[in-house]
């Protein structure tokens, strides 16, 4: 099987302006980035609202989830049967790109093209070239750090981490009331036992699971996807807030732990408690939303905490207000708001060949 960096290299890619016409934007709502990359600076005005997919994922594994591939073969599948869809996917960070993560553009035959360009400099909002010389300090730390990892078929492991992915089918059902479809993207060591105890465990949470190709075979991989979800969007849903922004901002942060975390209470450090009396004499930062940062491993601020834990308390021990954005970030327990490197960081299989090409990017 040819790498995401491979099946990248070989598509001959269609002018940006050319792809920006399918969704009725002309030259002059772009700035372009050379031929195949542009922001959009002005949108025309529309005539009918669309249907919006959020695709999300339970908490993370060392293997990743697979959310931006998911993303963008079911947008394909879904084009694929006849239904106009666009992906919005967050940028990717370098990071990530050089560690655990790997790139936010996809993979296999479901992937945001140029897949080098995007992942490593795109408009050059993030700069690859300055952050070289700590990646590499840090690569040579994170050697003496770490540990392996192995792979091997374990039904009870499975029983047991379900309760993770349960509670968050479970917090979109009844939390936001939200229609909900499973996509599961399988890996090479997942066993067919695994697959038909993870299809019967979700099944009984009465949503459908699928089982998804698109990695592999594109957006035929995922128009079995693709079509349930049609069907889901025209099924009537309760979505809604799970807080509204007229709420004290202790109030939200308190519904988010007691509903979304099944925290049996919050703690404010007291720098956390300083900046929260700071925050509320400011009339327009009381109605801003709050962003939760914390451990990905836990829904408690512990990252041992692990599966669905209950009845613990969340640490709060910082906020961080971002009034450009428009919102207030909650820092819970020993959180990185940028994440160190696992034990293979992807930078070490990144070189350039000597035709001066790009390799090892995934």
């Amino acid at each position: 099987m040819k790498s995401d960096l491979q099946i990248s290299q070989a598509k001959k890619l269609k002018d940006i302006i050319t792809i920006a016409k399918k969704i009725n934007l002309k030259s002059t709502n772009l700035t372009t980035f050379g031929k195949h990359i542009a922001k959009i600076n002005s949108i025309p005005s529309r005539k009918k609202n669309g249907k919006i997919i959020l695709v999300t994922a339970m908490s993370p594994t060392p293997a990743g989830e697979g959310k931006t591939t998911t993303t963008v073969g079911l947008t394909d599948a879904l084009r694929k049967i006849g239904k106009k869809s666009i992906a919005c996917l967050r940028e990717p960070s370098l990071g990530p790109v050089f560690g655990m993560k790997g790139g936010a553009t996809g993979g296999g035959y479901s992937q945001a093209l140029p897949m080098e360009e995007i992942n490593l400099h795109f408009t050059g909002d993030f700069h690859a070239i300055t952050s070289a010389n700590n990646l590499l300090v840090a690569m040579i730390d994170n050697h003496i750090f770490h540990g392996n990892k192995l792979n091997k078929e374990n039904l009870d492991a499975l029983r047991r981490g379900f309760e993770n992915l349960q509670r968050h089918i479970q917090n979109c059902l009844n939390q936001f009331g939200m229609n909900v479809v499973v996509a599961v993207n399988r890996f090479k060591f997942d066993s067919d036992q695994e697959i038909s105890l993870l299809r019967q465990l979700i099944e009984s949470e009465n949503v459908s699971m699928h089982l998804c190709e698109h990695w592999e075979k594109g957006a035929i991989g995922a128009t079995h996807l693709a079509k349930d979800i049609v069907k889901l969007c025209q099924k009537q849903n309760k979505a809604h807030a799970l807080y509204g922004l007229n709420q004290p901002i202790l109030s939200k942060i308190e519904t988010i732990a007691k509903n979304i975390y099944k925290a049996k209470a919050i703690k404010l450090s007291a720098l956390a408690r300083k900046k929260l009396k700071e925050f509320e004499r400011l009339g327009g930062v009381k109605r801003m939303p709050v962003c939760i940062a914390k451990t990905p491993y836990s829904f408690s601020s512990d990252p041992a905490q692990l599966g669905a834990t209950v009845n613990h308390i969340l640490e709060i021990k910082d906020f961080d207000l971002k009034n450009g954005a428009g919102f207030i970030v909650v820092i819970c327990g020993p959180i990185m708001t940028m994440p160190g490197l696992p034990v293979k960081p992807a930078a070490e299989t990144i070189d350039v060949n000597s035709k001066g090409i790009l390799k090892g990017l995934f």
